[in-house]
């Protein structure tokens, strides 16, 4: 018998295993965290023949478990915690970390960056000590949690820190860059050892699984999301819980897509069975971003218009070395398609998607601008500059024409196509889902994914084999999700090879007309593929 079962019913979890899983927010960093630290341990130990490597892998070991809640709430904790910090600290003083190469000592896996998390570790150490033994400060949490004001800015507090971990820490390390000593330069990597080139296919593997692992928790986080914004249900104050018998979820239940596997798909406490959505929505927000990993990041580029790719691809040149401007554009992609992937779900569960859901969603694409405007790679209008050069006007006025002609040809044809559900109204998640790629990609691109999204549906009507027959059932905005896709991968040679029939940075009259030629026909032929249905039965 599972004697955690038992437990669990006769006494019932009243924290969870670490304070960081106090919310799903908290959840979700808790993972990430616990994988960045799995990867930093896995780093430091390519580096095994010298000592402080050892040392660094240790406490990123410690950092890992800590994250999963490991001997939580002991006064030896804190005391390791506070240690390995403080070692960490004087550590980047040692003169053998000149000869570490510089994608170890700088970077999100430097010593500076541990040393900062391990503090953070340790003063949450201090919090839990407190918080098992009973003291006022588990009633002053409480009260945080329960204040209206933090639970409707805490999630903004929480971006703000992720954001200012991923932008401004490496544009800080890059300010400071020409004021170091000068190190020992890195060596070409030629005629490697077979050590050498086990270690970096090693690398290689555990990079794939970890960034497959920041899309599935990710994944775990838009679950929570789908089911509780149409419902206006804080993701701040509640963790996550069975929907049966409201048993919170254990960390080790909480893997994404693993803990399901080894469930069986039932719950650990009550055995009501799991949705297979849960796992499924996991493993598809993890594929996209290893298909974003492979054809955009260590790719050096090769999809990106209007950027010459980097001369050097693989994770070596792009990642170890780290080349920002590559993960910016991942990561802001990435924003684009998860919010196209949580959308799609909350129409497919028959919900309205809330206009404060879209406002998020579109100050989160609009804030990086301010800080980074070289995101956009296509300007508004040929004769306005590169993204090398553009300000931050430049690129806000790019992102109102983007949005503007996003949401006029997303209103267009749906105006135009006919509809399955018109209880559900209007779908304003698909016309925000166009905005939202001018936004991002800019009006060009709008053009091209609407194509892509009709001759989608044109595809989804056509479906005659009951193999397939389930395709029927995505919305629009899931083809307008699939289109997406399909463009990112597809942009550069879009851009390079089809300029004359479809809208490009450069913009050539002829490429409108055919688009707009190609838009109404397949709209037409969309039409008479439903001829059942009317103007006002429409999905």
């Amino acid at each position: 018998m599972d004697h955690s079962v038992v437990l669990t019913k006769q006494q019932p979890q009243t924290h969870p295993e670490t304070i960081l899983r106090l919310t799903p927010i908290g959840e979700c960093i808790a993972m990430l965290m616990g994988a960045q630290a799995l990867f930093s341990t896995v780093l430091w130990l390519t580096q095994w023949w010298n000592p402080l490597s050892w040392f660094v892998a240790v406490s990123s070991a410690w950092y890992a478990l800590r994250t999963v809640g490991w001997m939580r709430g002991k006064t030896l904790t804190i005391a390791i915690s506070a240690t390995l910090a403080v070692g960490l600290y004087f550590a980047r003083f040692s003169p053998t970390l000149l000869d570490y190469p510089n994608w170890l000592r700088q970077g999100p896996f430097s010593l500076g960056v541990l040393a900062v998390v391990l503090t953070i570790i340790c003063l949450l150490d201090c919090v839990e000590w407190l918080w098992d033994r009973g003291w006022i400060l588990r009633k002053t949490i409480t009260l945080l949690l329960e204040n209206e004001l933090l639970r409707k800015y805490w999630g903004w507090l929480l971006a703000s820190i992720f954001i200012g971990y991923m932008i401004l820490i490496p544009s800080v390390d890059a300010l400071l860059e020409p004021f170091r000593i000068p190190g020992p330069t890195s060596q070409e990597l030629v005629d490697m050892t077979f050590s050498e080139s086990l270690r970096l296919k090693t690398t290689e593997l555990f990079m794939v699984c970890w960034f497959f692992s920041l899309g599935a928790t990710v994944g775990s986080f838009l679950n929570v999301i789908v089911y509780r914004t149409p419902r206006g249900e804080s993701l701040i104050r509640k963790r996550s819980a069975c929907p049966s018998c409201d048993q919170q979820i254990a960390g080790k239940d909480n893997i994404p897509v693993l803990a399901w596997i080894l469930l069986r798909g039932k719950c650990r406490n009550c055995s009501a069975p799991i949705s297979s959505r849960y796992p499924i929505v996991e493993a598809v927000t993890g594929g996209i971003f290893l298909l974003l990993y492979f054809a955009e990041l260590i790719s050096g580029g090769q999809n990106l218009p209007c950027r010459y790719p980097n001369v050097h691809a693989g994770i070596v040149w792009t990642l170890l070395y780290t080349q920002w401007d590559l993960v910016g554009y991942y990561l802001y992609h990435c924003l684009l398609l998860v919010s196209l992937l949580t959308w799609s779900l909350i129409r497919m569960d028959g919900q309205k998607l809330p206009l404060r859901a879209i406002a998020t969603t579109f100050l989160l694409a609009i804030g990086p601008l301010s800080i980074w405007p070289e995101l956009l790679l296509v300007s508004w209008s040929p004769v306005q500059p590169s993204h090398w050069e553009m300000s931050v006007p430049q690129a806000l006025l790019t992102t109102f024409i983007g949005a503007a002609a996003g949401a006029t040809i997303g209103s267009l044809v749906l105006l135009n196509l006919p509809r399955k559900t018109p209880s559900l109204g209007f779908e304003r998640e698909f016309v925000a889902g166009a905005a939202l790629i001018g936004t991002i990609l800019g009006w060009q691109a709008v053009c091209n994914i609407i194509a892509i999204t009709l001759l989608l549906r044109l595809f989804q009507l056509l479906i005659s084999d009951s193999a397939w027959r389930w395709l029927q059932k995505w919305p629009l905005t899931g083809l307008l999700l699939v289109a997406t896709t399909i463009h990112l991968v597809l942009w550069r040679i879009i851009s390079e090879h089809f300029s004359l029939l479809w809208p490009a940075p450069d913009i050539h009259l002829t490429s409108m007309i055919f688009w707009a030629a190609s838009s109404i026909g397949l709209i037409v032929m969309i039409r008479k593929s439903n001829p059942a249905t009317t103007a006002n039965d429409l999905q």
